[in-house]
C-alpha cells in the first residue's frame, strides 16, 4: 500500500466534513480503503490514523452479495406482512442474519487497521 493513499484516507473525512460545512467528522468514523493489495509497508503503517482501514475488495464482494440474498429475501417474505412492527422485526432480522445491519456492515469493514497498536 502506497505512503500516498494512507496519507490521503488520513484526510478523507475531514474534508467530507469540511464540504458539509461540519467543524470535524461524526466520532467513531472509519476511513476505509478497499485494494487488492492487503500488505502495508511497516515503514507506513505507523503514518495511519488510527481510524484507517484496509478491506479487501473480496469483503466487499462478499457484502454485495449478502445485501443481494437480503433485498430478494425481503422482496418474496416481506410482502404479506400488514403490521409495521412486524414488518420492522422482519426485516431487522433478515438482515441481521445475513450480516448488513450497518454496525455489521462497518464490523466487516474494519477488521483491518492499519496503523499498528492503535
Amino acid at each position: 500500500m502506497p505512503l500516498h493513499d494512507i496519507r490521503q484516507a488520513n484526510t478523507q473525512l475531514d474534508q467530507l466534513a469540511a464540504d458539509r460545512s461540519m467543524d470535524h467528522p461524526p466520532a467513531g468514523s472509519p476511513a476505509i480503503i478497499v485494494s487488492d493489495r492487503l500488505t502495508v509497508d511497516p515503514q507506513h503503517a505507523p503514518a495511519a490514523n488510527a481510524n484507517v482501514y484496509l478491506a479487501s475488495t473480496e469483503t466487499i464482494e462478499q457484502i454485495a452479495g449478502d445485501v443481494s440474498i437480503v433485498w430478494s429475501d425481503l422482496l418474496t417474505s416481506a410482502a404479506g406482512i400488514q403490521a409495521e412492527q412486524t414488518l420492522r422485526q422482519h426485516v431487522r432480522w433478515v438482515m441481521t442474519e445475513h450480516g448488513c445491519l450497518p454496525t455489521q456492515v462497518i464490523d466487516r469493514l474494519t477488521q483491518n487497521r492499519i496503523r499498528p497498536g492503535a
